[in-house]
């Protein structure tokens, strides 16, 4: 007999379904159900918000492979259930984070391909960017073999330090592979080797910006303080904009301004490695992240949704996960809203405060209890 969860009482907060109330949850076996089966295990969700299980849209976890990959079963006891390595790997050594990582994980792991044949080593080694050395032909094979699941996509990185020597060109071949192969293309912007809007106009709707709100080089604003004009008109065809908070590539100053001129981000992450991970007061964790943006002035619908059902619908997952619907994956997150003061940091020396935490206090991953606070019930 399959396992049944019945989870009473919450307060369930799910945007695909467009629900927010109290209501009960229930699950049978791996996915999510109408009403529980026989015998159901019960959950008093009493005081406490009932989310689709959170999912970590960007995040390096090449463990053992890379100087930044951190063990993804970790995230599970911060409330993620699906979370999506961010281009550790190419063609070249994808394979060992399959077999090693998104194999042989307890989490759901997706991956992107990075442009680049062997990846993004870090440790002071940035990637090649060569176009002469991409290997299409090796990038649809597995592209063909793996996507859309795990492979999610294609992603490139064009910070000035990184893309020393290369051109447009380089760039402009990264994107026309994505595009002969049909599949999104996530591109990481800090201090971008040229000027910006000739990088954002080359994307199509689906693909992702990473980093929206750094504060390196050529940010979103203009020099008069204005919305530069390519993020507006991406954003207007479709092209998506993820924090990817990282320890260096969210500056306060711009998030803050962003959002209150009304440019809140398609998809909230973290862009965890070894670096952030489990530290004050920068990342730790994607409840975290989703704490500091609430104190940037963004509700608690809005950041739940750019943590579940954005993010499931950039990897083409929609109905699958980030939501509770009878049918999807069973993976529900748990979570108490404490009244509690916050400071969250930025590496340029900014800081600002919040009051409200959001805390997991419960975790389940394919119907299967993944973690339990030992507080909680």
């Amino acid at each position: 007999m399959e396992t049944s969860i019945l989870i009473k009482g919450g307060h369930v907060i799910d945007a695909f379904q467009g629900i927010d109330a109290v209501q009960d949850v229930s699950c049978v076996g791996a996915q999510m159900s109408a009403a529980p089966g026989e015998a159901p295990v019960l959950v008093n969700a009493e005081g406490c918000y009932v989310l689709p299980g959170l999912i970590d849209y960007h995040a390096h976890l090449f463990d053992g492979g890379d100087s930044l990959g951190i063990n993804a079963d970790l995230l599970l006891a911060a409330g993620v259930t699906t979370v999506v390595d961010a281009g550790s790997t190419g063609y070249i050594n994808y394979g060992l984070l399959k077999k090693t990582v998104i194999d042989g994980s307890q989490i759901s792991v997706k991956a992107l391909l990075n442009i680049c044949p062997f990846g993004n080593p870090a440790g002071g080694y940035h990637e090649n960017y060569d176009s002469a050395i991409f290997q299409p032909d090796e990038i649809a094979r597995l592209i063909r073999r793996d996507y859309p699941d795990p492979l999610l996509g294609l992603k490139m990185r064009i910070s000035r330090e990184i893309m020393e020597g290369r051109s447009m060109e380089d760039y402009r071949k990264a994107v026309s592979i994505a595009e002969e192969l049909n599949v999104p293309f996530v591109v990481h912007i800090p201090d971008p080797f040229e000027e910006i809007g000739k990088i954002l106009d080359l994307l199509r709707p689906g693909d992702t910006v990473a980093h929206v709100y750094h504060g390196k080089g050529q940010t979103m604003f203009t020099e008069d303080g204005r919305i530069h004009p390519a993020f507006l008109a991406a954003r207007e065809r479709g092209v998506l904009f993820d924090v990817a908070n990282a320890c260096t590539n969210c500056d306060h100053r711009v998030a803050k301004k962003a959002i209150d001129a009304g440019f809140l981000p398609d998809i909230i992450s973290t862009d965890l490695t070894k670096i952030g991970f489990a530290k004050p007061h920068m990342v730790k964790n994607l409840p975290f992240v989703l704490s500091k943006f609430m104190a940037l002035g963004m509700d608690l619908n809005t950041v739940v949704a750019a943590a579940t059902s954005a993010p499931a619908k950039a990897m083409g997952m929609s109905g699958k996960i980030g939501t509770l619907r009878p049918g999807a994956n069973a993976d529900i997150t748990i979570c108490e809203l404490r009244e509690k003061p916050m400071l969250f940091t930025d590496k340029f020396g900014n800081s600002h405060t919040g009051t409200k935490a959001l805390v997991p206090v419960m975790t389940i991953h394919n119907g299967q209890f993944a973690y339990c606070s030992p507080e909680f019930n």
